[in-house]
């Protein structure tokens, strides 16, 4: 009987002993974790149980530990989907080189993506043979065409199928409205009306077309890396980047403002980047 009470007695300290320590270490990683998020945006069960609604704190500058230069995100969920991250230069990281590519990289890639994806137009157009004027039925020209867009693959590219059914490359000058836009140099072929039309272009000296390109250069979800490099500069050029990239992506036929769940624009899930767009509903845009 007095052993067993023995034993009873040092399964109990074993026990009291071993809550102790899993106390000691969860004050520590509390502890850890509360250096990485600001006070005043506190992970909610409302946040982490999926709630849409959008947090005004959600992105804002960021902030850098002094002992650790990890980033202190300014809201709990867009730390939790761009994970931790060290303030860019930081010589605690043993490979600088991965810093200065981010920063030289990301400005190129940035300024590459343009805001509207190549895509067939909605709707149809008429053109008339020595004018340089589009009119357009049921179009929406302005958020489907950008004459500004980035050169040389996405400024201002447009084909109009003919009768044959083959396509004729133009330049677009401006756009009016959703239903005008202008051609830099006059329509020369005969007259159309109720054609179609898309933005696609391939360029012969590169050997791409724009549309592989832009498919290419969002295939690692741009808008996530760029949110994750002004995380770790608080550069507000890459929040831009960032922005431009997860509206564009929203917009395009692989996403159609959250239409698309099947046929040959649906991406497989490494392709579709949602992670960016996650991190854009946060950042003004619930809907996404």
């Amino acid at each position: 009987m007095r052993s067993h009470r023995s034993l009873i007695a040092i399964l109990l300290l074993g026990a009291i002993a071993l809550a102790a320590c899993i106390a000691q270490v969860a004050a520590r990683l509390q502890e850890g974790a509360a250096r990485r998020r600001v006070v005043h945006a506190p992970a909610t069960a409302d946040a982490l149980a999926g709630d849409s609604r959008p947090a005004t704190s959600a992105v804002g500058p960021p902030t850098f530990d002094t002992t650790t230069d990890a980033v202190i995100f300014p809201d709990a969920r867009v730390e939790f989907i761009c994970g931790p991250q060290l303030k860019n230069g930081s010589a605690r990281n043993p490979y600088p080189w991965f810093d200065r590519v981010m920063l030289s990289k990301g400005r190129e890639l940035g300024e590459q993506f343009p805001a509207i994806a190549p895509l067939k137009l909605s709707g149809t157009v008429t053109l008339q043979s020595g004018s340089a004027v589009v009119n357009g039925e049921a179009t929406h020209f302005k958020r489907e065409v950008d004459p500004s867009g980035p050169a040389p693959l996405f400024n201002g590219r447009l084909r109009i199928q003919l009768s044959d059914k083959s396509f004729r490359d133009v330049r677009v000058a401006s756009v009016t409205s959703d239903t005008q836009l202008n051609l830099a140099t006059p329509w020369t072929d005969s007259s159309l009306s109720g054609a179609k039309a898309d933005t696609y272009y391939h360029d012969a000296t590169l050997g791409i077309w724009n549309y592989d390109k832009y498919y290419d250069t969002g295939y690692y979800d741009m808008a996530l890396v760029q949110y994750t490099n002004y995380y770790r500069t608080g550069d507000p050029a890459f929040l831009a980047y960032a922005r431009r990239a997860a509206d564009s992506w929203w917009a395009s036929p692989y996403i159609g403002s959250g239409t698309v769940t099947s046929g040959p624009d649906n991406l497989p899930p490494r392709s579709m980047a949602y992670a960016g767009l996650m991190l854009r509903a946060l950042d003004g845009r619930p809907e996404m």
